[in-house]
């Protein structure tokens, strides 16, 4: 299994970045931290895999801005919801 973890601070980033990645043992350390500090987890194998490339601490490539902006959209109306 492969896992990757991105941020988004706009104040900072004009796009997401990967702040980690793993496969294995380390793919799971990094599910096992997102899910301990109740950080959303979206399941995509083959965005995981893509994303699982890039360098660490760079933004993501504009032709993965559809993909990825789908999991923060995602990520943005579970927020809301917890807030109701």
């Amino acid at each position: 299994m492969k896992s990757v973890a991105m941020r988004f601070l706009p104040e900072e980033n004009q796009a997401p970045v990967v702040v980690a990645s793993g496969e294995g043992i380390l793919g799971e350390k990094i599910l096992t931290i997102a899910k301990k500090n109740q950080i959303p987890v979206v399941k995509d194998k083959n965005l995981a895999e893509t994303l699982s490339y890039l360098p660490i601490d760079k933004e993501i490539p504009e032709n993965l801005y559809k993909a990825v902006s789908a999991i923060f959209r995602f990520i943005i109306e579970l927020e809301r919801e917890n807030l109701r």
